[in-house]
């Protein structure tokens, strides 16, 4: 720039070539808004990615626990066969083995079925995931429209532009980051209060079915037939291959959701914000 400046500025010696000292300053603002919109549009397409994935992950979510709800519901079926059977007398069947074993196998599907009452939030999550992305895109939009050789006189004509630090500031993207990421930054507390909430109740879930996949139930001196083993054995069968496999996915997709959203450098940009708008 300041080459090309002090070419124009020379022909002052016989008198100012106005146009060519103007068309030097209306080039470097050109240029400096095509820079800072495109390290704008560099900062926020990794986010719209990450956006996309933690909609791919609730998605995931949704549908295993439809799937892992109706398995819980059928196993809550057998699991009372069993108990008709093997526990005819309740009072006998209440501290038995297979009494303990029914016991700790209702209260593990109760627990699965009962995630169904945080599913009503992911929907809301999902729209502001939706929301956050669309923040994103309409930057994107926004940066891929600079002004106008045209705007930029007109912002230099009504003194808008005064000074070569007053660039930013009539730079629209670049002026309104700090909005764009208060605006992210207010979502994230959606998203973080159900993945806490589901990563607590899912651990809990887990310890469970650990407790009714072990050999321990088979090892003890009451469970007194080969019929009432057999179905322990069963239903120990259908939670280590059925349910367990999709609730792994589960805890993936709400640890996967966690982790997008922590790697998120909000906190960062919001102080480079405040620079880059200054």
């Amino acid at each position: 720039m300041y080459i090309k400046l002090a070419g124009a500025i020379a022909t002052c010696v016989v008198g100012c070539d106005i146009s060519a000292i103007g068309q030097v300053f209306l080039d470097y603002l050109t240029q400096s808004q095509k820079d800072m919109t495109d390290q704008v549009k560099g900062i926020v397409q990794p986010w719209t990615t990450t956006f996309d994935n933690m909609q791919h992950q609730l998605e995931g979510f949704q549908s295993s626990l439809v799937g892992i709800t109706d398995m819980s519901r059928q196993l809550q079926d057998e699991i009372t066969m069993m108990a008709a059977v093997a526990c005819r007398d309740t009072n006998e069947c209440g501290e038995s083995t297979v009494g303990k074993f029914n016991k700790k196998v209702s209260k593990a599907l109760q627990l699965q079925i009962s995630v169904l009452q945080d599913v009503v939030a992911i929907p809301e999550v999902m729209s502001v995931v939706s929301e956050m992305s669309n923040i994103v895109q309409s930057v994107q939009n926004a940066a891929s429209t600079p002004f106008s050789l045209e705007e930029i006189l007109a912002l230099i004509t009504q003194q808008k532009i005064k000074s070569l630090s007053d660039i930013t500031e009539a730079i629209r993207v670049v002026k309104d980051f700090q909005k764009l990421i208060n605006g992210l930054w207010s979502n994230l507390p959606t998203i973080s209060q159900l993945t806490v909430t589901l990563s607590n109740r899912l651990t809990v879930i887990n310890g469970l079915m650990t407790e009714v996949v072990s050999d321990s139930w088979l090892q003890q001196g009451n469970v007194s037939s080969d019929a009432i083993r057999q179905d322990i054995i069963s239903i120990q069968n259908k939670f280590r291959d059925e349910i367990q496999p999709i609730f792994t996915g589960m805890q993936s997709n709400i640890a996967a959701i966690q982790s997008l959203a922590s790697a998120l450098p909000f906190n960062v940009w919001r102080d480079l914000s405040g620079t880059l708008g200054n």
